[in-house]
Protein backbone atom coordinates (compact mmCIF):
# COMPACT_ATOMS: atom_id res chain seq x y z
CA UNK A 1 0.00 0.00 0.00
CA UNK A 2 1.62 3.19 -0.97
CA UNK A 3 0.69 7.05 0.69
CA UNK A 4 2.43 8.85 -1.74
CA UNK A 5 2.11 8.70 -5.52
CA UNK A 6 4.94 6.93 -7.40
CA UNK A 7 7.32 8.98 -9.63
CA UNK A 8 7.62 6.44 -12.17
CA UNK A 9 10.06 8.18 -14.76
CA UNK A 10 12.06 11.00 -14.84
CA UNK A 11 13.56 11.62 -17.96
CA UNK A 12 14.88 15.24 -17.32
CA UNK A 13 15.36 17.49 -14.22
CA UNK A 14 12.08 19.58 -13.46
CA UNK A 15 12.04 22.97 -12.11
CA UNK A 16 8.85 22.88 -9.27
CA UNK A 17 9.42 24.57 -5.73
CA UNK A 18 7.22 21.94 -4.89
CA UNK A 19 6.76 18.42 -4.43
CA UNK A 20 4.44 15.49 -5.94
CA UNK A 21 3.45 14.69 -2.21
CA UNK A 22 3.03 18.51 -1.40
CA UNK A 23 0.66 19.05 -4.43
CA UNK A 24 -1.41 15.97 -3.74
CA UNK A 25 -1.88 17.24 0.06
CA UNK A 26 -2.93 20.30 -1.73
CA UNK A 27 -5.35 19.17 -4.14
CA UNK A 28 -7.27 16.37 -0.98
CA UNK A 29 -7.28 19.68 1.00
CA UNK A 30 -9.15 21.35 -1.27
CA UNK A 31 -11.28 19.04 -2.29
CA UNK A 32 -11.54 17.95 1.43
CA UNK A 33 -11.28 14.16 0.40
CA UNK A 34 -8.78 12.06 1.25
CA UNK A 35 -8.22 9.12 0.01
CA UNK A 36 -5.09 7.09 -0.42
CA UNK A 37 -3.08 7.84 -3.34
CA UNK A 38 -2.37 5.12 -5.75
CA UNK A 39 -1.75 6.75 -8.68
CA UNK A 40 1.32 6.93 -10.81
CA UNK A 41 2.80 10.14 -12.22
CA UNK A 42 4.81 9.69 -15.36
CA UNK A 43 7.26 12.44 -16.01
CA UNK A 44 7.99 13.05 -20.06
CA UNK A 45 10.98 15.57 -21.25
CA UNK A 46 8.17 17.90 -23.58
CA UNK A 47 4.95 17.80 -24.64
CA UNK A 48 5.78 16.40 -27.55
CA UNK A 49 6.60 13.14 -26.15
CA UNK A 50 3.46 14.26 -24.11
CA UNK A 51 1.54 13.73 -27.29
CA UNK A 52 2.85 10.88 -28.51
CA UNK A 53 2.29 8.82 -25.28
CA UNK A 54 -1.10 10.32 -25.94
CA UNK A 55 -1.85 9.25 -29.27
CA UNK A 56 0.09 5.95 -28.64
CA UNK A 57 -2.79 5.41 -25.46
CA UNK A 58 -6.16 7.20 -27.77
CA UNK A 59 -5.52 6.42 -31.18
CA UNK A 60 -5.69 10.58 -31.24
CA UNK A 61 -4.08 13.75 -31.28
CA UNK A 62 -3.69 16.18 -27.55
CA UNK A 63 -3.48 19.13 -27.22
CA UNK A 64 -2.71 19.16 -23.62
CA UNK A 65 0.94 19.39 -21.37
CA UNK A 66 -0.53 16.84 -19.17
CA UNK A 67 -3.58 13.91 -19.11
CA UNK A 68 -4.73 10.95 -17.09
CA UNK A 69 -5.09 7.76 -18.31
CA UNK A 70 -8.14 6.16 -16.06
CA UNK A 71 -7.69 2.35 -16.45
CA UNK A 72 -3.93 2.76 -15.89
CA UNK A 73 -4.45 5.25 -12.94
CA UNK A 74 -1.23 7.39 -14.21
CA UNK A 75 -0.59 10.61 -14.92
CA UNK A 76 1.43 11.61 -17.68
CA UNK A 77 3.27 15.33 -17.59
CA UNK A 78 6.05 17.25 -19.88
CA UNK A 79 8.62 17.94 -17.09
CA UNK A 80 7.81 21.96 -18.44
CA UNK A 81 4.33 21.76 -17.20
CA UNK A 82 3.03 24.29 -14.51
CA UNK A 83 1.96 22.86 -10.82
CA UNK A 84 -1.58 23.71 -11.64
CA UNK A 85 -2.11 21.29 -14.66
CA UNK A 86 -0.18 18.87 -12.33
CA UNK A 87 -2.94 19.68 -10.13
CA UNK A 88 -5.44 19.70 -12.46
CA UNK A 89 -4.50 16.11 -13.29
CA UNK A 90 -4.05 14.94 -9.33
CA UNK A 91 -7.66 15.95 -8.99
CA UNK A 92 -8.98 13.53 -11.88
CA UNK A 93 -7.17 11.11 -9.95
CA UNK A 94 -8.85 11.46 -6.38
CA UNK A 95 -12.48 11.62 -8.24
CA UNK A 96 -11.97 8.51 -10.02
CA UNK A 97 -10.61 6.80 -6.32
CA UNK A 98 -13.26 8.25 -4.91
CA UNK A 99 -16.30 7.61 -7.21
CA UNK A 100 -15.28 5.51 -10.59
CA UNK A 101 -16.64 6.14 -13.49
CA UNK A 102 -17.74 9.52 -13.21
CA UNK A 103 -17.83 11.71 -16.24
CA UNK A 104 -14.91 13.27 -17.89
CA UNK A 105 -17.12 16.75 -17.69
CA UNK A 106 -18.25 16.40 -14.22
CA UNK A 107 -14.83 15.60 -13.55
CA UNK A 108 -13.37 19.29 -15.83
CA UNK A 109 -16.40 21.39 -13.67
CA UNK A 110 -14.82 19.99 -10.27
CA UNK A 111 -11.56 21.16 -11.75
CA UNK A 112 -12.84 24.53 -12.36
CA UNK A 113 -14.38 24.89 -8.91
CA UNK A 114 -11.05 23.45 -7.57
CA UNK A 115 -8.21 25.20 -8.84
Amino acid sequence: MRLLPLILLLLTSCSWSITPHQIDQDVKDRLELYPESDYTIVILPDRKTVNKKFAEIYGQKNRYPAFYHRSANTIYISSGCRIKVISHEVIHAILEKIHPGLSSKFHHLTVRIVI
